[in-house]
């Protein structure tokens, strides 16, 4: 069944037990207030006859006690009847309000995948043709523009990346299965040897390859790869240098990606996996302030934990997820 009609469901479900409970319980207001006044009634009565008997003065009749209980049965009723069809209505505008809001954003989020696809396709091309045309040039003077052109496309194809994964992550839905973490790793770091070619970083690589985790592989790659990225880019260091470790503790699969850049000053750490949220740093390097927010999210469904640890320089951010035997 469609997502979009699953929601429908679920909303409207949500709705009818709303407004079935607010009904039951004027229906039950109604049958205690009914109570109250018939007790009421009666015990008037009983005391008129009581000082009728003592003070012998004419004893009410029974028709004014009960044209009495009537009045104010029917004001009750009218009242809670009234305030019924205002709460009814009220759920109802509130309802189709929602309607139409979650309508609009799946409107909004199919344009944004739309858009950011078809512009996507045409930058990945472009930037092939460039890497293409950059090797045959060689030491060509044009090459330090062709350079500066590709990281230019390649920051592009990043943000419309970023695009398409925060458009998705309302719908993700991890596919979980046994993962080999290590080898994972060592694939995204083999990817990335053009940037850190290109950026002339040493990179330090500890990873076993045979811890076994549960999860989803294309988000634990983006997160990993998001890390790595942030590293190698925030880092001005003359001599860059990256440490990439994964181990096992406690249970757990631990893995630490650290640098010796300039660090995350103490105002940045506590904002910086907030959606959109950019430091100091952010400054002087392009970005969209999504990468570590859609690594944190993923980390979460993944029931693992992420976090930047204390450093005096650099930035070290280590991530925790729950350890599973290998296939063997």
């Amino acid at each position: 069944m469609p997502e979009r009609t699953l929601k429908q469901k679920r909303w409207g479900r949500l709705f009818l037990a709303l407004h079935l409970l607010l009904i039951s319980q004027i229906v039950w207001w109604a049958i205690v207030f009914s109570r109250y006044v018939n007790s009421h009634k009666e015990l008037k009565m009983r005391n008129a006859v009581l000082e009728s008997q003592i003070n012998h003065v004419p004893t009410p009749s029974l028709t004014e006690l009960e044209q009495e209980a009537f009045h104010q049965k029917t004001m009750f009723f009218s009242e809670s009847a009234f305030f019924a069809l205002i709460a009814s209505l009220a759920l109802w505008l509130l309802f189709r309000a929602l309607k139409t809001e979650e309508r609009s954003r799946k409107i909004q989020r199919n344009f944004i995948e739309v858009l950011t696809h078809e512009s996507k396709t045409p930058l990945t091309a472009l930037k092939l043709r460039l890497e293409s045309v950059k090797e045959k040039l060689g030491a060509n003077p044009l090459s330090d523009d062709l350079r500066r052109a590709l990281e230019e496309v390649r920051r592009l194809i990043g943000i419309f990346d970023k695009s398409l994964e925060l458009n998705r992550l309302d719908r993700y839905a991890p596919t979980f299965e046994q993962v080999n973490l290590g080898e994972l790793i060592t694939g995204v770091l083999k990817r990335m040897e053009p940037l850190f070619k290109e950026k002339e970083v040493q990179v330090e690589i500890e990873v076993p390859k045979d811890l076994w985790v549960r999860g989803d592989s294309f988000g634990l790659q983006n997160s990993i790869q998001s890390l790595v990225e942030n590293s190698v880019l925030y880092n001005d260091s003359i001599e860059k240098k990256l440490f990439v470790t994964l181990k096992k503790d406690y249970g757990s699969a631990t893995l630490s990606v650290r640098d010796n850049g300039p660090g995350i000053s103490q105002p940045d750490s506590n904002l910086i996996f907030e959606r959109f949220y950019r430091g100091k740093a952010g400054k002087r390097v392009p970005g969209t302030g999504l990468g570590l927010y859609l690594c944190r999210q993923i980390i979460l469904a993944h029931k693992g934990i992420i976090r930047l640890i204390p450093e005096a320089s650099g930035a070290h951010f280590e991530i925790k997820l729950p350890l599973q035997e290998s296939l063997g």
